[in-house]
C-alpha cells in the first residue's frame, strides 16, 4: 500500500533525504561522506573509474582522497525504486562544480543512481553510487 505514511512514501522521503546529504557531504570532506556511505559501498565515478573494497585503491582510500565539489544541483526529482522494505534506488540527472583556474567554476552534467540500505538503527547509507558524464 502506498501514499501519505505508508512505508514505501517514507522509505521514498528518507531515502532522497539521505541522497541530499550525501551530497552535501561530497561538497564537505572526506569524513562527511562516509557517514552517509555503506563499508562495502561501490562508488562509479564520471572518470570511468570504480572503486570498491577490492578494488586498488579502494573505496574507502578514494573518500580519502576525494576532493570536494563546490556545488551541486539535482535536476527534478529523482526516479524511486523500493528494492523491498529495507532498501531502494534513485536515479536522477545532477549538476556539480569544481573550482577550477581563478574564480571558474567548471560544470559536470551527469546522470546518476545510487542504492541505499537501511540499517538496523534506521540510517539510511548508501552501497553503491554511480555517475556518468552526459
Amino acid at each position: 500500500m502506498s501514499g501519505p505514511g505508508s512505508i514505501l512514501d517514507r522509505n521514498r522521503e528518507n531515502s532522497i533525504e539521505a541522497q541530499i546529504q550525501l551530497w552535501r557531504a561530497m561538497c564537505d570532506k572526506p569524513k562527511s561522506i562516509r557517514k552517509y556511505m555503506t563499508d562495502d559501498a561501490i562508488i562509479a565515478e564520471p572518470d570511468n573509474q570504480i572503486y570498491s573494497p577490492k578494488t586498488k585503491p579502494t573505496a574507502k582510500q578514494h573518500i580519502e582522497d576525494f576532493e570536494p565539489y563546490t556545488a551541486y544541483r539535482i535536476h527534478g526529482d529523482p526516479e524511486f525504486v523500493e528494492v523491498d522494505m529495507m532498501s531502494a534506488a534513485l536515479a536522477y540527472r545532477v549538476t556539480v562544480w569544481r573550482n577550477g583556474e581563478g574564480d571558474k567554476m567548471i560544470p559536470t552534467e551527469a546522470l546518476c543512481s545510487s542504492v541505499w540500505r537501511q540499517g538496523a538503527g534506521g540510517e539510511w547509507k548508501c552501497c553503491l553510487h554511480q555517475m556518468s558524464k552526459v
